[in-house]
């Protein structure tokens, strides 16, 4: 007590310990080690996958730092798989794996992100081959309407957006960059380009061997030259790989194997061509011509000598008749 009054007095004691918490700030590993998933998402290769189906999708080429488009088989793969472009462009944009990629993390993230897979293209063994001069008409002209007046829906691809769009087909001529649907256009137009002068055998243009479906399971309707028929058959192309003898059209395949487009009937045969039926009709309206005339020519004989018989038949009554006539007068 003092003057009085009680006073405190703060005594120090060692029995217990007194801690202020203090204010961190926040720490950037989660942060980091998501933006590091999602460079290792992004760096890694295209894998179409063991399945034979054939889904387009889109994966984030590091080397070109682009998304790209692929045909996936359906099952296995990796995370650098995309079902639009717009999601592979929001996953992987350019700055953001660039930024990613320039920082080098500790530990086992900056063995993944040092790795070869970073800078590896991806393969290319499994998309079929196509040449340049190919490639340019199949998947770089302008769309062509045409100059028939019907209304087809149909797609081209668009060389400068990678995608596939819709325009109107007028029904006749136009080009080759012209398909039936999103996914043949799709299927068709990811290919490796070749030089013109280095195709593949397997792709060349070939109007020989039956259509060939390819491992694939998709559903394209195609169709193929027929040597032994020499006409156009449809047949069902699965999306990869195959043989050359492929054509989207019968108009198509007809002017590349027989040179004779505009002159084909709704089977894609020529009414004009030389075949053994052709001869076959002919002879038989032949012979049918040679008899008709044979029996014009004996009636027409007939009617001469009926008509010889009855003026003879009158030149002999004549000089009795004229006879008879005087002995009565």
């Amino acid at each position: 007590m003092q003057d009085g009054k009680d006073v405190c007095q703060m005594r120090k004691m060692t029995a217990f310990t007194a801690y202020k918490k203090r204010q961190l700030q926040a720490s950037p590993r989660v942060e980091n080690r998501s933006a590091a998933e999602s460079a290792d998402r992004c760096a890694a290769p295209m894998v179409v996958g063991s399945c034979r189906a054939a889904f387009p999708r889109f994966y984030y080429d590091a080397a070109n730092q682009s998304c790209r488009q692929f045909i996936y088989g359906g099952c296995g793969g990796n995370a650098n798989n995309f079902e639009t472009l717009e999601a592979c462009k929001a996953a992987c944009n350019r700055s953001r794996v660039a930024e990613i990629s320039n920082e080098v993390p500790s530990g086992p993230v900056a063995r993944r992100m040092t790795s070869t897979d970073l800078d590896a293209a991806p393969p290319k063994a499994s998309l079929p081959e196509m040449t340049s001069d190919e490639y340019a008409e199949v998947c770089q002209a302008e769309p062509m309407t045409g100059p028939c007046r019907a209304s087809i829906l149909r797609f081209f691809y668009n060389s400068s957006t990678g995608a596939c769009q819709s325009f109107i087909y007028g029904g006749c001529r136009g080009n080759r960059n012209n398909h039936a649907s999103a996914d043949e256009c799709l299927a068709t137009c990811t290919v490796t380009i070749v030089p013109s002068g280095k195709k593949a055998p397997s792709d060349e243009k070939s109007c020989a061997g039956k259509g060939d479906p390819g491992p694939c399971r998709a559903a394209f309707s195609k169709f193929y030259f027929d040597s032994d028929t020499t006409s156009c058959q449809p047949f069902t192309y699965g999306g990869c790989q195959g043989n050359g003898n492929r054509y989207d059209s019968v108009a198509d395949c007809m002017l590349h194997c027989a040179g004779m487009e505009g002159n084909l009937d709704e089977h894609g045969q020529n009414p004009n061509r030389w075949t053994p039926a052709f001869f076959m009709v002919t002879t038989l309206v032949l012979m049918a011509a040679v008899l008709l005339v044979g029996l014009v020519l004996i009636s027409v004989r007939k009617m001469k000598g009926r008509q010889r018989r009855s003026r003879d038949d009158k030149q002999e009554l004549l000089p009795e008749d004229q006879l008879a006539t005087e002995q009565n007068a």
